[in-house]
């Protein structure tokens, strides 16, 4: 799937949000969203318009599991969410 490139930090911070994410801090334009559904993740979202490609990238494989999170037939960390979950997330975020 191509990622949308007019994603902005706070429309992912509200998809986050939608995925049991709360905001805990911030420092400058980034902020810093934490989670304690399947256990505690952290994660830094910067609040930039729009967020580049590789960030968003970053930030979409920490919260959603993948293939690239399986070592050896290991299991994926538990805060991670379903894909379909994240993929709606990403069409919000992405649209006006």
């Amino acid at each position: 799937m191509k990622l949308p490139r007019n994603v902005s930090g706070a429309s992912l911070l509200g998809s986050l949000r939608q995925l049991g994410y709360e905001a805990v801090r911030q420092r400058g334009s980034h902020v810093r969203v934490t989670t304690q559904v399947n256990g505690e993740h952290h994660e830094v979202v910067p609040l930039h318009s729009p967020i580049k490609a590789k960030t968003l990238s970053s930030i979409l494989k920490s919260v959603s599991p993948a293939p690239w999170h399986e070592r050896g037939g290991a299991l994926e960390p538990p805060w991670l969410v379903s894909p379909d979950r994240i993929a709606a997330a990403v069409r919000l975020a992405g649209s006006p």
